[in-house]
């Protein structure tokens, strides 16, 4: 009986510690994903403000 309690405990344990690695990993990833779209956003506003400039420079020339 001690020994099947035992097993049960390192099951639960196990399961824990499997389900707050999970969260963790998914918690990474939406926030690997945030900074990515971030990191995007800018890109593409730095591209859009640059061409911008450019345009404007090209026409008033």
């Amino acid at each position: 009986m001690d020994l099947i309690t035992k097993d049960f405990d390192i099951n639960q344990i196990t399961l824990l510690w499997l389900f707050m690695m999970s969260s963790f990993t998914v918690s990474l990833i939406s926030a690997g994903k945030l900074l990515t779209g971030f990191a995007v956003t800018v890109i593409e506003v730095t591209i859009a403000l640059k061409t911008r400039v450019f345009i404007s420079a090209y026409k008033t020339s």
